[in-house]
């Protein structure tokens, strides 16, 4: 038997012609694309993570300022118990007489 030459290059063209799957790149990017691709992915992380530390401060800071504020409150209420009871115990008590 005897095959032409070219019998098996309509198959090889028609593979060739075939596309490609979606998830396979054409081509392997370029080392700078690949390069600016990692540092805006790092830069974009890295700005997260300063934005999440910076609303952990914030909070950090709006807690410490609540509980200034709890601190003054309780030892304002401390100094009038203070002074209401130094006041109660400057008076003189009211003897009533005994009865006859």
């Amino acid at each position: 038997m005897f095959l032409p030459s070219n019998s098996f290059r309509c198959a090889t063209c028609a593979a060739a012609q075939s596309a490609a799957p979606d998830e396979i790149p054409a081509k392997m990017p370029s080392s700078a694309a690949a390069r600016r691709a990692y540092f805006t992915a790092s830069s974009a992380a890295q700005n997260q993570q300063m934005q999440q530390q910076a609303d952990l401060e914030a909070q950090n800071q709006e807690i410490q300022q609540q509980q200034a504020q709890a601190d003054l409150e309780a030892k304002q209420a401390q100094t009038e118990l203070t002074k209401a009871q130094a006041k109660q115990a400057g008076k003189p008590q009211l003897v009533r007489p005994a009865a006859k």
